[in-house]
Parts: C-alpha cells; sequence; structure tokens
C-alpha cells in the first residue's frame, strides 16, 4: 500500500467515526425532544428543533439532523424552541404566542452523555437511554430555569405582536 493510499484509508476511517459520533448525538438529541416533550406534557409540535445555521431562524423541525452541530470545544450542540401560548384557541387574536428558545451542549462519556443548558452552571451526566431518573432530573431542570424566567420581576410583553421571543440561558 502506498503513503497516499494510507492517508486516504485514514480519511476513510475518520469520516466514518465522525459520522457515528454525529448520528449517535442526533439519536440522543431526538431521545431528549421526546422526553422532554412527555415530562411537560406538551402538545405535539410546540417544542421543536431549531435548524443550526449561524442566523436566527423560525425554521422548525422536528428531527435533530439539521440541528445539531460540533463546536471547536467538541460539544455537540443543538437548538431547541418550545411555542407557549395564552390559550390553545388559536382562534382568538389576542392568544400571542411567545417561542422560548434554549440551547444544549452535550459531550460523550462512556455510558452517556454529560448535557449542560447554555448559560447555565447544572450539567447532567445521562445515560444513552431515556428512563432513567436523571434525565427526569434534567428535564425538571429546564422546566425550572424556563419558569424561573417569568417569575422574575418587571417582565415586559408587547402588545399587538403576532409572535414574541425569549431566549433562556443566553
Amino acid at each position: 500500500m502506498s503513503k497516499f493510499d494510507e492517508l486516504c484509508q485514514a480519511y476513510v476511517s475518520a469520516k466514518k467515526d465522525f459520522l457515528a459520533r454525529r448520528a449517535a448525538a442526533v439519536s440522543f438529541a431526538a431521545g431528549l425532544l421526546a422526553g422532554m416533550e412527555a415530562h411537560l406534557g406538551c402538545p405535539p409540535f410546540q417544542l421543536y428543533f431549531l435548524p443550526h445555521n449561524r442566523e436566527a431562524s423560525s425554521t422548525k423541525t422536528r428531527t435533530a439532523d439539521g440541528a445539531v452541530w460540533l463546536d471547536d470545544d467538541g460539544l455537540w450542540r443543538f437548538s431547541m424552541a418550545l411555542c407557549l401560548r395564552e390559550t390553545q384557541d388559536m382562534s382568538r387574536k389576542d392568544a400571542i404566542p411567545q417561542t422560548v428558545r434554549f440551547e444544549m451542549a452535550v459531550r460523550p462519556t462512556e455510558t452517556g452523555y454529560t448535557v449542560k443548558l447554555k448559560g447555565w452552571d447544572d450539567e447532567f451526566s445521562l445515560p444513552s437511554a431515556d428512563g432513567s431518573g436523571e434525565h427526569a432530573a434534567f428535564y425538571e431542570s429546564v422546566f425550572q430555569h424556563v419558569l424561573g424566567s417569568y417569575r422574575q420581576p418587571g417582565q415586559r410583553f408587547l402588545e399587538n405582536v403576532i409572535e414574541s421571543q425569549r431566549t433562556i440561558g443566553s
């Protein structure tokens, strides 16, 4: 085998490894979305991923594939959004929704992932598969952070807007 062939083989191997790690992170992120949706008792399509691009996007998706990216520190990152409404009756003109955006960083471990919500010190070691108390504790932490953001004194809301946004942990 030539040195060039060896380089080509190393490239193919590294790319396969990267794609496998990315696929695992995508699967884990999808599981977090589904688990959080169940934990919150969230109606379908009110919790979703925001596709990753370097610009703010209002595009929503239920798939994690376009939402997960690897940062320069080796952390897999993805953004989610939760659409909150004054009422589920969207025929009401005064039922202005608010999109709550938050970003998570996950680092693979031997048994799963370390998960952190951007902007907070809380860090969770979660197994790859849901169904454990650790996942419920993480979902509850996200819930408490969002809830706490609304309980801060001096909240301001705009009137007569189509939709407003709030970022948690920026």
